[in-house]
């Protein structure tokens, strides 16, 4: 609901964009005042959206479309080990930035903090090894990297021991799948002194975890004694959360600019609208799994449309599953072949009617402050009233906007 307040302001913009209307004749037609209106809005959106989230990064696709840097799979899963064929594959290793992640772990200062990670289903993934020498008891030269094998994981605290997967290890393309197992501590075995170590640290670069370990040897022999040093790049892996597969191929959120964006409005939560793209079988299927919105709102697909709130049989001011009334969700529409995330742009559009003029507008997916963006599977969307940031952990969202141009939006709600 607009206050008084925010009224005065939006029609003060209104009437500054009409007054700069070249054309006397027609300033105070119907139709300027609805486009002039329609100005004013987005341009509060925007402003509070940056304020909000942040600077977009550079050629930001709000998900509607796929990166384009050239990746590289890396895995190399058996493919008689039945539990891979349930979880979505293992992200590809891009071979053009192991330089970087290498750099990420040289030269770490001792006062350096960790990240905690707390997964319990993930793919550990193999990066890299740097193959470095260091000096043994005996000042003979050690390659550290050749004696680190058996990566472990820990559980949790209560653990004697750690699980290590004896089809991985320090080899290029190495991917393994952990299965209620925890991330509680990693290590490794020196074959060196015979011992697992503990020294590594984990750190994000880019995208993803990383956890680098530093070679150090502590047997009782002089050529099983190595100091070490402080870069962690002598084995690099990589930790990835496995997600279950799904028929789900993503969801696409609306924020239909009823809300307040202001100094005063907060009015981010993107479930104005929630889509959901289905693939069954050789097909697609379109499906309306929320209405946060009190504003009449067209769904429209090549040319089909159908407005939310009738699709849920109810009245145009009423939330559907977004944390007030329940409905179960709607087929809107059977489409013929997989929909790909490319093809939204063309394909569909979402159209929200202003109560005032009753103007028909489309929501824009392709500005610095988007109106609609596109999610990854099973991700739940806000409940009503609740910014979209704060929604999830770890500001997911602020992260996205600012670090992430080209895949669409994933979050952990919290």
């Amino acid at each position: 609901m607009i206050t008084m307040k925010k009224k005065v302001f939006l029609m003060a913009l209104v009437g500054a964009a009409l007054t700069a209307c070249s054309n006397h004749d027609d300033v105070y037609s119907p139709e300027k005042y609805a486009e002039a209106k329609l100005l004013a809005k987005v341009a509060e959106y925007n402003s509070a959206f940056q304020k909000e989230f942040g600077t977009p990064a550079p050629g930001h696709t709000w998900g509607f479309g796929t990166s384009t840097r050239s990746a590289v799979t890396r895995a190399c899963i058996k493919p008689d080990m039945t539990e891979y064929q349930n979880y979505e594959p293992a992200p590809a290793v891009d071979e053009s930035e192991i330089s970087t992640i290498q750099s990420a772990f040289q030269n770490i200062p001792e006062d350096f903090v960790s990240e905690q990670l707390n997964y319990t289903t993930f793919y550990v993934q193999h990066i890299s090894a740097s193959h470095r020498n260091y000096k043994d008891g005996n000042n003979s030269d050690v390659d550290g990297s050749s004696h680190m094998d058996h990566f472990k994981v820990w559980k949790d605290e209560s653990v004697t021991d750690g699980t290590h997967s004896l089809d991985f290890n320090q080899s290029s393309g190495s991917t393994r799948l952990y299965v209620d197992e925890g991330t509680f501590k990693f290590s490794y075995h020196n074959s060196t002194d015979s011992k697992d170590h503990f020294d590594y640290i984990i750190k994000k670069v880019g995208d993803y975890y990383y956890v680098g370990f530093s070679f150090k040897a502590t047997g009782d022999n002089p050529n099983q004694k190595v100091a070490g040093d402080n870069n962690y790049d002598d084995w690099i892996v990589r930790i990835v959360p496995a997600k279950l597969k799904s028929n789900e191929l993503f969801q696409v959120w609306c924020e239909d600019l009823g809300g307040e964006y202001g100094k005063n409005g907060n009015d981010f939560d993107f479930n104005d609208v929630v889509l959901s793209f289905v693939k069954n079988g050789n097909n697609t299927e379109i499906w309306l799994l929320a209405a946060g919105g009190t504003l009449k709102l067209n769904v429209e697909w090549d040319g089909k449309s159908k407005e939310v709130h009738e699709v849920f049989e109810v009245p145009t001011n009423t939330m559907v599953n977004t944390g007030r009334h329940t409905v179960e969700k709607k087929l809107l529409w059977p489409v013929s072949g997989t929909v790909t995330k490319e093809e939204l742009k063309n394909r569909l559009t979402i159209k929200v009617m202003d109560s005032e003029t009753g103007v028909w507008y489309a929501l824009n997916n392709t500005s610095s402050a988007p109106q609609m963006i596109v999610c990854e599977p099973e991700v739940i969307w806000p409940n009503e009233r609740v910014n979209i940031n704060d929604a999830f952990a770890d500001d997911a969202f602020k992260k996205w906007v600012e670090e992430e141009p080209s895949k669409p939006f994933y979050g952990r709600k919290k």
